[in-house]
């Protein structure tokens, strides 16, 4: 029988915790492999799906090295030269959608860019060497992104530093991952 627990007891380990079986009780013989996946399958299913999103981020480098100018990050970049300049891009991108399409779109039309073509009126106002901004993340989204991207000169460099912004993210979720919350370890967690 236990003793009550008195004011002078320390609390028990997850080491303690775990011997005992009150963490992860065992199993008994018939469940024995079906309670958790065994280390090394754990480990193949983390492999196969880093190798799979290695692939695929690999796959989108492409296609956005391919769309250059007209990638999402490469877009973004232009916004965070419009703001480093002091020119406000959301202002600016509200202006010629407007002077295209109405104040209400009344046509209806489907917008999926900022049109290329900038009315005469507000051509003082677009920085010639980037063309009109895209300014469709809100701006904390471009506060983030004008350290990271923002101070680079040219678009195959924004492409290429977020092609390797993405594969430390990808190693930080393999590692997120791999990191078993039930065992007691002297690595420092991220």
């Amino acid at each position: 029988m236990r003793e009550p627990r008195g004011g002078g007891e320390k609390p028990m380990s997850n080491s303690q915790r775990n011997e005992i079986g009150f963490l992860n009780p065992p199993a008994s013989e018939g469940e024995r492999g079906s309670a958790r996946p065994s280390v090394l399958a754990r480990r193949v299913g983390l492999v196969s799906a880093a190798l799979f999103t290695v692939f695929w981020t690999i796959a989108a480098y492409l296609a956005s090295v391919e769309a250059g100018a007209d990638s999402d990050v490469v877009r973004q970049w232009v916004v965070c030269k419009y703001v480093a300049a002091g020119a406000n891009p959301y202002v600016l991108s509200k202006r010629i959608l407007i002077d295209e399409y109405g104040p209400r779109n009344e046509k209806g039309a489907k917008i999926y860019a900022i049109p290329k073509g900038v009315p005469e009126h507000l051509r003082s106002s677009v920085i010639a060497a980037y063309g009109p901004p895209e300014s469709t993340y809100p701006p904390p989204a471009i506060g983030l992104l004008s350290p990271l991207v923002g101070a680079l000169g040219n678009p195959r460099q924004v492409l290429h530093a977020w092609f390797a912004v993405n594969l430390v993210a990808l190693g930080a979720v393999v590692v997120g991952f791999e990191v078993d919350p039930n065992v007691e370890t002297n690595r420092p967690r991220i």
